[in-house]
């Protein structure tokens, strides 16, 4: 039952990628207000997962010393349906 749990999630998860990035898909170089919800600091480089306001989406967003917590104004870089994949950075 465990591992059906975890195929259910994951294709839940999959889904819900598709839509946001077919959300976004014409939008990609626009600014959207954000807060970054997690922060993943590697190689000098920041990555973590940001909560859009307008429309309600969670992502990706690369960018340096991101401030986890707060409002931040973020750039789309991707969003690919294919993919399944949306991408933001904070300059």
């Amino acid at each position: 039952m465990a591992a059906a749990g975890r195929t259910a999630s994951s294709f839940e998860r999959a889904c819900v990628d598709v839509v946001e990035a077919a959300l976004l898909g014409g939008r990609v170089g626009q600014r959207f207000d954000a807060v970054v919800v997690d922060v993943d600091e590697r190689d000098g480089v920041d990555r973590g997962q940001v909560v859009l306001r307008d429309p309600a989406v969670q992502a990706r967003v690369d960018g340096a010393s991101l401030p986890l917590g707060e409002r931040v104004k973020v750039t789309l870089a991707e969003a690919s349906v294919r993919d399944r994949a949306v991408r933001f950075t904070l300059p």
